[in-house]
């Protein structure tokens, strides 16, 4: 079994000697993994939300950008896995997105899990920006990752160079490649 933790990079105690101690910890007790969530907005009024009467916890205001956080923790750490859980895709232009999760994968000597999406929960991705549904969404994030929609992403590096792929796809048709180094 695999057991992995959520890194506290998020809310008001959060600070980058917190961050390091909690990982150099984990790794200490063996852990496999640390993981870094994604969270851009934090809506004042969610337009929809799991139950009526809910708000967003505090600790949404202030979440670091988890590539970042996942590449200071890697400075501090030298086995534990470093995951991303989860970049909204549409909210990243995919070249600068696949380049600096290929750097960092580089730099972490391969220990990336990367996990992608399409946005979540509506009060979050749906602000002006994203006036589309649910499966719109999930089209756009496949066209973004140039696969086939709801084909499984993979998401591979290399030393000096990245790619996205779909294994259901003709590696040919794979569009997106960028030098990371």
């Amino acid at each position: 079994m695999k057991l992995s933790l959520g890194l506290p990079h998020y809310g008001r105690e959060s600070s980058p000697e917190v961050i390091a101690r909690f990982a150099h910890e984990a790794e200490q007790l063996d852990y496999d993994a640390v993981w870094a969530l994604e969270r851009l907005l934090r809506p004042v009024k969610p337009r929809s939300a799991p139950f009526p009467g809910w708000t967003p916890p505090a600790y949404y205001a202030n979440v670091y950008d988890p590539i970042e956080t996942l590449t200071f923790v890697a400075t501090k750490t030298r086995r534990i896995k470093l995951g991303t859980s989860v970049i909204d895709a549409l909210f990243h232009v995919p070249v600068m997105l696949a380049r600096r999760l290929a750097t960092l994968d580089h730099f972490s000597a391969g220990r990336v899990i990367t996990g992608l999406g399409k946005a979540g929960r509506p009060m979050s991705s749906r602000p002006r920006m994203f006036p589309c549904s649910g499966a719109e969404r999930a089209s756009r994030t496949a066209s973004v990752l140039s696969a086939q929609p709801g084909a499984p992403i993979r998401f591979a590096t290399m030393a000096d160079s990245i790619r996205f792929r779909s294994p259901r796809s003709d590696p040919s048709r794979c569009s997106l490649a960028a030098r990371c180094c």
